[in-house]
């Protein structure tokens, strides 16, 4: 089951202060992965004025075979429920509707 969220706390989301846990996140091939590439996933946590945390990690994804199909975003961690992508970035690799072949934001 999905969460709705409410504008306001999908900004509010995206507006918290974040503190990234592990800043020395290595890269590690995936190679079982279509098409082929690295990654390395920053967890993250914000904390409210009130000292409630929420939970976040940040993905950097680089394709080994293209260097213009990369990809990198942030994702909410719920305490409970699926995670919620906040914000994707991919580079200019494909064509993404009305864009064609330029760096896109989903």
């Amino acid at each position: 089951m999905t969460a709705n969220y409410s504008e306001e706390e999908l900004r509010g989301l995206q507006r918290l202060p974040k503190k990234v846990s592990n800043p020395r996140a290595r890269w590690s091939n995936k190679p079982n992965l279509h098409p082929v590439h690295k990654q390395r996933i920053f967890q993250a946590t914000g904390t409210t004025e009130d000292n409630r945390q929420f939970h976040f990690l940040i993905y950097q994804r680089q394709s080994l075979l293209d260097v213009l199909s990369y990809s990198c975003g942030i994702v909410y961690l719920p305490a409970s429920g699926q995670p919620l992508t906040l914000a994707r970035y991919n580079g200019p690799n494909h064509r993404h509707g009305d864009i064609r072949y330029k760096p896109h934001i989903h």
